[in-house]
């Protein structure tokens, strides 16, 4: 029998006895959070922004889509979600990950007036950073998604599979 020990058990206990309605929203905002904080180490220095943060928040938000695609999803829908990505994710690599930038330059297009009105005032090596790092999640998370899907769909239909030995002949 295993108990967990020290730190682990300090955060269980009292996020266990939270209601689902109040525990789901926290585990999001923290979800939220360490995506933000990655990218904002990402961008530490604007000029030079290392991809390495971006990549790591990109990878744990494939591991969770990757998580809830396997689970809520059906095997057809597994197949046709790894065949959208790869069908995005090939031509887009090829292209220099252009659409990535197109997707990330039109949030930034839509966000900027608003910070703006907040802040009052614009830094575009600051924005350009950010764009890198918002290119490096969504490729990495893309990839981690892709890679799960493909080996749910290998493993899948290698439990489907009869072996010959066992085939009924007609």
């Amino acid at each position: 029998m295993s108990t967990t020990l020290g730190l682990a058990s300090f955060f269980e206990r009292p996020i266990k006895s939270l209601p689902d309605a109040l525990r789901v929203p926290l585990v999001a905002a923290g979800w939220v959070f360490f995506n933000l904080l990655l990218i904002a180490l990402g961008v530490h220095d604007p000029k030079h922004p290392g991809l390495f943060f971006g990549a790591t928040a990109g990878t744990v938000d494939g591991v969770f889509l990757s998580i809830l695609a396997i689970a809520k999803l059906s095997q057809a829908h597994h197949a046709g979600a790894a065949g959208a990505l790869a069908g995005y994710g090939l031509p887009d690599v090829l292209k220099k990950f252009d659409l990535t930038k197109q997707g990330a330059q039109w949030m930034h297009e839509r966000i900027d007036p608003i910070l703006m009105a907040l802040f009052g005032r614009q830094n575009e090596v600051f924005h350009a950073a950010i764009l890198k790092q918002i290119i490096a999640v969504a490729c990495s998370a893309a990839l981690v998604m892709l890679a799960a899907l493909a080996v749910q769909l290998i493993r899948t239909s290698s439990n489907n599979r009869t072996p010959s030995s066992k085939r009924k002949e007609p």
